[in-house]
């Protein structure tokens, strides 16, 4: 049994609020936090102030942005259950 999220990326407003998305693709479970991490100190880098990142599982979607060029806290992030495909 393969355990993924469905994980969407994007720009111009905030992922909860809509936003444009600009790629959608999985990912295995083990590797999503560390993805949003990767994604968000490359915009945070880049000095991007729009960006928002939807990790999205069996029960519920979590959405991530940055905003004025804070990076959310890992560290404290709960993900949602991964999807499971048999």
């Amino acid at each position: 049994m393969k355990e993924y999220y469905v994980v969407e990326i994007g720009y111009s407003g905030a992922g909860g609020a809509g936003g444009d998305v600009a790629k959608r693709f999985t990912l295995d479970k083990d590797k999503a936090l560390w993805f949003a991490e990767v994604f968000f100190t490359g915009l945070k880098t880049l000095d991007k102030e729009s960006g928002f990142i939807k990790i999205i599982g069996s029960d519920k979607t979590l959405s991530l942005t940055i905003s004025k060029n804070t990076l959310p806290k890992f560290n404290s992030i709960k993900l949602p259950l991964p999807q499971c495909s048999h």
